[in-house]
């Protein structure tokens, strides 16, 4: 038996390594059922859970281990395990319970975390009740933080998020300063999805397309779940002009959200702008299925609608687009157009006053001076 334990445990570490933690856990969890008090194999269980964002689970494991062997490593990885699931008050009842246990090196670094989670959730918490309306004086702390610990990921987001507000007043260099904290926030953390679309579309907006391909495709890979990676990076596609990619894109997201309502208007312009006219209309007519209060899906609808030349359906949708959203100057644009089609010229010119100049993305289908939006 205790062989068959060790093979195990030989087997599931290698396929740990190689990054293969489902098959690991599984390996890991037969190596208990033979030596249930095998601690090592219950601490690594507990370190899968948590890497899987199980806390809770990963808790009882890394406890029940550190409960077998009460070494050094096991004792801080449940202070990090308490402290992963912001447990603050039960890492410092811990900690003291066991302190006359443990040297004072290894109790030292341990209240140093306590501290740290205590400082970042007093950060979080002031963060989230300005509700988007940072002060300089919030920001300076938030700096004052950055620097006492340089390597908090979340830190890093916050001070990035502060300064993101106020970036289309200020210059290059600002954008530049911006674009390198959420950098250093991503190298702390590459698997936090708010930081890789935030600095993705700070890549986009200013065309570093690259990088923003990238960041996307390295993160396909640590995330492949994440559906609006795939969105964001369709969003940058179609700014560099490559729509049959940026639809790709699009298309992969909503294979992964049924439900992702932009990714669905995304794809329906995308495939208007290939002229895959029909295509298009399908997605619009799901886009009102979703969200029947939504003016985009039928703007998009009555657009299509013109371009076939269906103009009571096109006019009946625009006018449908424009209770919604008043001030949906696409629609009132398209609907100028359809009134001009239909012979309607009077309800044409009191829409094309105020919409004159709207662009198109559909170049190839003109009315007149005007395009199909």
């Amino acid at each position: 038996m205790e062989n068959s334990h060790k093979n195990l445990m030989r087997n599931a570490l290698s396929h740990f390594k190689k990054g293969e933690i489902d098959i690991a856990e599984n390996i890991f969890s037969e190596a208990i059922k033979i030596k249930p008090e095998s601690y090592q194999a219950i601490y690594n269980v507990g370190i899968i859970k948590l890497m899987k964002n199980n806390a809770l689970e990963a808790e009882n494991y890394i406890k029940k281990a550190f409960s077998l062997n009460s070494s050094d490593k096991y004792f801080s990885s449940v202070i990090d395990v308490y402290l992963s699931q912001n447990k603050v008050d039960q890492a410092e009842e811990f900690l003291n319970k066991w302190k006359n246990k443990f040297n004072n090196k290894i109790i030292s670094m341990n209240n140093n975390k306590i501290i740290h989670q205590n400082e970042l959730h007093i950060i979080i918490k002031e963060y989230n009740s300005f509700n988007g309306n940072y002060n300089d004086k919030f920001k300076e702390k938030v700096e004052v933080f950055t620097k006492k610990y340089p390597k908090n990921s979340v830190s890093w987001k916050i001070l990035g998020n502060i300064l993101y507000q106020k970036k289309n007043e200020k210059g290059k260099e600002y954008v530049d300063n911006l674009i390198n904290i959420f950098e250093k926030s991503y190298s702390l953390n590459n698997k936090d999805i708010d930081i890789i679309l935030k600095l993705g579309s700070l890549y986009t907006e200013y065309n570093f397309f690259e990088k923003s391909i990238g960041l996307y495709s390295v993160s396909k890979k640590i995330l492949p779940n994440e559906h609006l990676i795939y969105f964001n990076c369709g969003n940058t596609y179609a700014k560099i002009g490559d729509i049959k990619l940026a639809k790709n894109e699009f298309k992969t997201s909503i294979e992964m959200n049924p439900n992702h309502f932009n990714s669905y208007k995304n794809l329906a312009k995308a495939y208007k702008d290939l002229n895959e006219i029909d295509k298009s209309e399908k997605v619009y007519n799901k886009m009102i299925d979703i969200d029947e209060n939504d003016a985009s899906g039928y703007r998009g609808l009555g657009a299509i609608k013109i371009l076939k030349s269906q103009l009571k359906d096109a006019k009946n949708l625009l006018l449908k687009s424009i209770s919604l959203d008043p001030n949906n100057t696409d629609a009132k644009q398209n609907l100028s157009i359809c009134y001009f089609r239909l012979g309607e010229t009077e309800k044409g010119v009191d829409y094309s006053k105020e919409n004159t100049g709207v662009l198109s993305f559909s170049i190839d289908k003109k009315y007149g001076k005007f395009k199909i939006i």
